[in-house]
């Protein structure tokens, strides 16, 4: 069960993250480092207005569909929605003017910074109406949705850079139409919603879920963000571009294998929690813990080893060298941001005892802000690296001993060995095949073909994740072989 909903979020993870390394690969070679730090600093901001102002909308939707469904009040679970969106829009917009005019790192940004405005509105709005189709198990219409905005947004920024020379605008003002685009159809619906009337006592549950977690999801974007801002500060908007690729390059590959796991794997959480009890819901725990160590521990390690190769492929001259460097690192604070984020945290949202989430979060925070001051100063772009990796293995810790005292979860130690027995196969199978591989993206292209297919028949030789069991039950549903 768990592997076919895997399956059917794949589009919505894999187009996407295609996009986004198209875009690295095109807009690394159309724009300056310059511009493109002015992108990534107003694109770091509007990350962190949307875990601000409208993250506790997105996971309230998430938590509460199914048993708003089954209580007979999804109508006006969706109107109480809405309707607090629309108030938390227009707190947004007065902060985010305010901020502009006091914050002397975002004029770094220039003109480009009141996007940002816009561009959170617009995306935020999309991503609520995701949780709703995410929630009611929707999968074609996420995936569309997830697919259509990436594609959009690449084209319609490459248009405007390319025909109107607009740069950082260009790109924001890209990402800020296809979010209108792909949002259209429903905005009929959202209309009519924030029309209803909704329930005092429902806005009332979101917010006693939803801003606790608002302020732990906060405290991860500044743990993933805030160094950007600390990197214009000390090193300017070129550095920042350089560091913003490097990161995203990385980041986004990774991110995307935990989100293809906990998008399928999550919900399925929550229904076995509300149908079947605690015991099935740890039980479904565990099986998406495995799936998620099968699928990004691998993955890790394949980007480190392929680091060269990937960085020579998809990053433009100008930002190759420093990011070369930078990125085995990045990989290896995404996989402690992405067990924390898509695995650990779970806890508090199962046991919904979300105030306690900020705790384990706000010392690696102060680790992570503490760091960059002291170390950016005095070994440059390495030193936000460096504390990125502090910050998250802080989060990460934090994040495990105190979510065992809210929902007890058992991680999957030995499924874990397989995995790594598997990975270690891989490993040696890169080394050997990379000094012997074409340059560009064919030799890419082969190393993952190679990475890929070894781990692939080590997961068969170890056993990874019960997967020859489950090749056996689909080959032979009725138990004969032929």
């Amino acid at each position: 069960m768990l592997a076919s909903h895997i399956a059917g979020y794949v589009p919505a993870n894999v187009v996407p993250a295609a996009f986004s390394f198209l875009s690295i690969y095109i807009f690394t070679r159309l724009v300056s480092p310059e511009e493109y730090g002015a992108y990534a600093l107003v694109l770091s901001v509007t990350l962190l207005c949307q875990a601000l102002f409208y993250y506790w909308l997105q996971v309230g939707a998430m938590r509460f569909t199914a048993l708003a469904r089954k209580e007979g009040h999804l109508e006006q679970l969706v109107s109480t929605t809405y309707r607090l969106f629309f108030g938390s829009s227009m707190l947004f917009a007065g902060c985010y003017a305010l901020a502009v005019l006091f914050v002397p790192a975002l004029h770094l940004a220039k003109s480009a910074i009141w996007l940002g405005v816009p561009l959170v509105i617009a995306r935020s709005l999309t991503a609520i109406n995701q949780s709703f189709n995410r929630s009611e198990l929707r999968v074609l219409r996420y995936n569309l949705v997830e697919c259509g905005q990436s594609a959009l947004g690449l084209a319609f920024g490459l248009a405007l850079v390319v025909r109107f020379n607009l740069a950082a605008r260009g790109m924001l003002l890209g990402l800020i139409a296809s979010s209108v685009v792909v949002g259209a159809p429903g905005l009929v619906a959202v209309g009519r919603s924030i029309l209803r009337r909704g329930e005092a006592e429902q806005a009332r549950i979101l917010l006693r879920f939803g801003l606790p977690l608002t302020l732990s999801y906060a405290m991860n974007y500044v743990l993933s963000t805030s160094d950007r801002l600390l990197v214009a500060w000390f090193l300017g908007p070129a550095a920042v571009g350089v560091y913003s690729v490097s990161y995203n390059t990385m980041d986004r590959a990774l991110t995307s294998v935990f989100l293809a796991v906990s998008l399928a794997s999550f919900p399925l959480a929550v229904s076995r929690l509300e149908r079947e009890g605690v015991e099935a819901a740890r039980r479904q725990i565990y099986s998406n813990g495995t799936a998620l160590v099968a699928l990004t521990l691998p993955a890790c390690v394949g980007l480190i080893m392929l680091n060269g190769p990937l960085s020579a492929a998809l990053i433009g001259a100008p930002f190759r060298a420093q990011a070369r460097e930078i990125m085995p690192w990045i990989a290896a604070s995404s996989l402690l941001a992405g067990f924390q984020v898509h695995f650990f945290d779970h806890a508090f949202h199962l046991g919904k005892r979300t105030t306690l989430c900020a705790w384990s979060l706000g010392p690696a925070v102060i680790v992570n802000v503490v760091m960059n001051v002291v170390l950016l100063p005095r070994v440059g772009l390495m030193g936000a690296v460096y504390a990125t990796i502090g910050g998250y293995v802080a989060s990460l810790l934090g994040s495990i001993l105190v979510g065992r005292r809210v929902f007890r979860m058992d991680f999957p130690f030995l499924p874990t060995l397989r995995v790594l027995a598997a990975t270690a196969a891989m490993a040696l199978a890169l080394s050997l095949s990379a000094e012997r591989a074409l340059s560009g993206f064919p030799g890419l292209v082969v190393l993952l073909a190679v990475g890929g297919a070894t781990y692939a028949i080590a997961s068969l030789v170890f056993d990874v994740a019960g997967i020859r069991g489950l090749l056996a039950r689909r080959l032979y549903p009725d138990g004969v072989v032929r």
